[in-house]
């Protein structure tokens, strides 16, 4: 996702993206940067005619030089960086 800044100052701005799923956001030196998944209200999915299936808000700091943009790069997770594993371990001591 490329984000353009017109002005003349640098601008920190936070960008928000409908998504279905999980991303990792990087920014522009590929560097994971920390991002808020929140559900889309149900007031907002029942407007007429919107015809999506995005539930979520991807938000995100975005940091815009002057008068220039910067390119951010989105992931999907999989499952397995979304759930949390128990691991135990067996001892035979026979």
């Amino acid at each position: 996702m490329t984000l353009w800044n017109p002005t003349i100052h640098s601008v920190v701005e936070y960008a928000r993206v409908p998504v279905s799923n999980d991303y990792t956001v990087r920014d522009p030196t590929g560097q994971t940067i920390i991002t808020d998944l929140v559900p889309i209200s149900e007031v907002t999915q029942r407007i007429p005619g919107r015809n999506t299936t995005q539930n979520q808000t991807i938000i995100f700091k975005a940091n815009l030089p002057a008068l220039s943009f910067n390119t951010y790069y989105f992931e999907k997770k999989s499952q397995f960086n979304s759930l949390s594993f128990r691991i135990t371990k067996f001892f035979n001591y026979s």
